[in-house]
């Protein structure tokens, strides 16, 4: 009878440890996304536990899996041990816990930092020490613990930096001192340690060049006491240290939001009180330090989200109590105060995470999943991590640097990385299951013992 029982309880504790592990197999993001990302037919979020996860149309680009994908408007898994990512139309950038960065996709003109080489499928390390990375159409930047800034890839409109038009296969330091770092399509744009603003690349619509020049190959100065940065399609928005919002660049679809059509090639104020500003493709969105979420411009698709498709020249007030905000190029994502996570705009792709094909022209609340890590707002993890500006002082540099040590990066290591948490989870349970098998044999045999006795 004794037997009995002790082999019941252990099969029953064996079904329940199975059970857990399956449940914790990385299927769905359950832990909160600290942060998202609003891309052209896909959106990118990354949870607090530093998972990577893509849903709608572009998935495949994103993820190490290729398998066909049906429901791409549920979250698919990406990447394991991510604290930061910048992904673009064709390659794909993220810097790991340890501070390597790692890169997969296209690479046709060396924008992956590792040589010569036409598309990576999956992940390879590029660097060590990183802190952040923002990729371009062809080109991507590279920000290093120590405040250096590395550019790699296609150079043809200077959007690396150097002075030339000759691309770089692997990453070549520009400047150091670097607080900050995005990229457009051709251009580039970094934050210094001492608030100034450089910018450099193709200036098709006067977004790096204050003189007009078509391609401006090295750094500009456009601006000092700078906290934060984005840039569109065709404009940019910055955000200075008094919370002032500036625009410039192309303006025909009305997303400076000073209530004109007219391009500026300098910067325009558009308005005051801005914690954080996301700069879409023809539209913008601000949140203002009451947690107010507003956008303006371009809005076929309803991705302003004050449920009409008509343009806004003028900031429109959308939503109380954000804490972080994206703008991609027909869809915008949004984390609330009370940890939900909200989209509108166009879903023909599944970008907005539910499963329909219409436009939402109003925003939709998807998931509870969205809580800020330790109730910390989004914003102001972004401030702390990104732009240490406001927190930290910095004795400012003088010297460009430009173009040092051009073509070499010493701790680069070419390497595969493969991990997927689903291999991972097998053999944890595999293991665990054999560890309970033993126990379950040692238990029997003393049950067994202490019968015959």
């Amino acid at each position: 009878m004794r037997k009995r029982i002790v082999t019941i309880l252990l099969i029953i504790l064996l079904i329940s440890v199975l059970l857990v592990f399956d449940s914790t197999h990385a299927t769905s993001p359950s832990d909160a996304f600290f942060e998202v990302s609003a891309y052209t037919f896909d959106s990118v979020g990354l949870t607090t536990e530093g998972i990577l996860w893509a849903w709608g149309g572009q998935i495949d680009r994103r993820r190490l899996e290729y398998e066909a994908v049906d429901d791409v408007y549920n979250p698919k898994f990406v990447m394991m041990n991510v604290s930061q990512y910048s992904l673009g139309e064709f390659h794909n950038m993220v810097v790991r816990n340890d501070g390597s960065l790692w890169g997969w996709g296209a690479a046709f003109n060396g924008q992956l930092g590792i040589g010569e080489t036409s598309w990576e499928p999956l992940p390879k390390k590029v660097m060590e020490d990183v802190s952040q990375a923002a990729v371009g159409m062809s080109h991507s930047m590279i920000l290093k613990t120590d405040g250096s800034l590395w550019t790699c890839g296609d150079n043809e409109h200077g959007q690396l930096g150097t002075g030339t038009s000759e691309k770089h296969v692997y990453p070549t330091r520009i400047m150091g001192n670097v607080a900050y770092i995005t990229a457009g399509s051709s251009q580039s744009f970094a934050i210094k340690t001492d608030g100034s603003l450089w910018a450099w690349g193709w200036n098709l619509f006067d977004q790096v060049n204050m003189n007009r020049e078509d391609i401006q190959r090295t750094p500009m100065k456009i601006m000092d006491n700078t906290v934060h940065v984005s840039t569109g399609g065709s404009h940019v928005l910055a955000i200075k240290t008094d919370g002032s919002l500036w625009a410039w660049g192309r303006n025909t679809n009305g997303q400076f939001g000073d209530g004109t059509h007219g391009g500026h090639h300098i910067p325009v104020r558009v308005m005051d009180d801005v914690l954080y500003a996301t700069a879409g493709t023809d539209y913008s969105m601000a949140i203002k330090t009451d947690g107010s979420l507003w956008a303006w411009g371009y809005n076929r698709h309803g991705m302003i989200g004050d449920g009409t498709v008509e343009s806004a020249l003028e900031p429109v007030k959308i939503m109380e109590d954000v804490l972080y905000a994206s703008a991609g190029d027909w869809h915008s994502l949004a984390i609330a105060s009370d940890g939900s996570l909200w989209a509108w705009g166009m879903n023909e792709n599944g970008q907005l995470g539910v499963e329909k094909s219409d436009d939402i022209l109003l925003p939709m609340k998807i998931s509870n999943h969205a809580v800020p890590e330790n109730g910390t707002r989004a914003t102001e993890i972004w401030m702390r991590e990104y732009n240490p500006l406001p927190f930290y002082d910095f004795e400012p540099q003088v010297n460009m640097e430009i173009g040092a040590d051009a073509d070499t990066a010493p701790e680069a290591e070419h390497e595969d990385e493969t991990e997927s948490p689903g291999i991972f989870m097998i053999i944890m349970t595999i293991g665990l299951a054999l560890f309970v098998i033993i126990i379950i044999v040692l238990l029997l045999r003393i049950a067994t013992t202490k019968e015959q006795q």
